[in-house]
């Protein structure tokens, strides 16, 4: 891409001055003077009568300002219904132009030139200016002349109208003529930048409104310019933006800097969903990973726990001490020996029959004398003996 015109490598305040400061080229031709045919005619006929009231040029102040002396008092003297771009204010820029709009007003009016001065329905404006049209002594109206060589625009500001009709009809001449303010050649003009806008967004993309010294930035920062320019204040500008052929013009440049403009809302869109996507994913890694280090953690705890359980318990066995040695079992009891029942008393034989009573016995009287229960003597016992008092008798124990 060749570098862009000097006009669309300026940011939005410079372009703000562009569109209303000079930016160099020759003063206006010598076209804007009467032609040398109309200044023989002049010379070689007899002079029309001169219109309006007769004044003469002391100096010219600006594009569609100059002192004249009339009636032997010098008054300043603002054209009706043409406005060029401002040179002279204090509080104003040079406009783009306004040079050469004053060298044109000299070479129309040059110092002791007798004109001829007109006025509408209000003489006087706010800053005590004669409010005139302008006549040259062969007839010609230099407030229409300005705007025929495009270096100032119809004017209206009410209620003065007088002038508006030929001033509106000459610079329609200049419209066709693409002179002077309308130049699409002269780089500070509306139409030249309005073309650079168009030129610098026929191949641009939305990366290019990122480079803030780009054409692309230089186009939407004379859109701001424009949006910025107060048009009372700068009244020339207004009516250029105005004209249906640059309103077109600069309708056509808004709108691709508006679809650019979506484009770039467009792709950042995208892109920013899509950093959300990789940072969703990046997030779930994140948080998979923190969980599967928490679990990881938490299983050395535990096992860190359990060993150092296992250690306590280990280091508390070695600190405990050893136990006393039982005493020794105390002898068993002999068990006792098994006490038999005492044997049930023979049933009583019977009573034997009668005996013939014998013989007096005299041993007979040892078991008669044992106590009862006792016996001197039980055939075929052989258990123990209880012994009664005496040690005669017994019973089985």
């Amino acid at each position: 891409m060749t570098p862009p015109p000097v006009s669309l490598r300026l940011g939005a305040s410079a372009l703000v001055l562009l569109l209303l400061t000079g930016c160099g080229g020759t003063a206006a031709s010598s076209d804007a003077t009467p032609s040398s045919s109309n200044t023989s005619s002049t010379e070689t006929s007899a002079a029309p009568e001169l219109r309006g009231e007769r004044a003469v040029v002391e100096r010219v102040i600006d594009g569609d300002t100059v002192d004249v002396r009339r009636g032997g008092e010098v008054v300043r003297v603002r054209l009706l219904n043409i406005d060029t771009p401002e040179t002279k204010d204090p509080n104003e820029v040079v406009e783009c132009l306004g040079p050469e709009a004053t060298a044109l007003l000299e070479e129309l009016l040059p110092q002791g030139t007798v004109v001829g001065l007109e006025y509408d329905q209000e003489r006087t404006d706010s800053y005590d200016r004669t409010l005139a049209g302008v006549f040259l002594q062969n007839g010609t109206l230099v407030n229409a002349e300005i705007a025929r060589q495009g270096l100032g625009t119809p004017l209206y500001i009410a209620p003065n109208d007088r002038f508006l009709p030929p001033v509106e009809e000459a610079f329609a001449e200049a419209e066709q003529q693409q002179a002077g303010l309308l130049d699409p050649a002269h780089g500070c003009t509306v139409p030249a930048q309005v073309q650079q806008a168009a030129s610098a967004l026929a191949d641009a993309t939305p990366a290019d409104l990122a480079d803030p010294a780009g054409e692309v930035a230089a186009a939407v920062a004379f859109l701001a310019a424009l949006d910025a320019i107060d048009g009372d204040t700068h009244p020339h500008v207004r009516h250029l933006v105005g004209m249906p052929s640059l309103k077109r013009g600069i309708a056509g440049v808004r709108q691709d800097v508006a679809a650019l403009q979506e484009r770039a809302a467009e792709q950042r869109r995208a892109a920013e969903a899509e950093a959300a996507e990789r940072a969703a994913a990046d997030e779930e890694r994140r948080q998979a990973e923190a969980a599967r280090q928490a679990e990881a953690d938490r299983q050395a705890e535990a096992a860190r726990q359990a060993e150092a359980a296992r250690q306590a318990a280990a280091d508390a066995v070695r600190r405990a001490p050893a136990p006393a040695p039982a005493p020794a079992p105390a002898p068993a009891a002999p068990a006792p020996a098994p006490r038999l029942a005492p044997a049930p008393a023979p049933a009583p034989a019977p009573a034997p029959a009668p005996a013939p009573k014998p013989a007096p016995n005299p041993g007979a009287n040892i078991v008669n004398q044992a106590p009862p229960g006792y016996y001197a003597d039980i055939p075929g016992y052989t258990g123990p003996r209880c012994y009664a008092p005496g040690g005669k008798f017994f019973k089985p124990c």
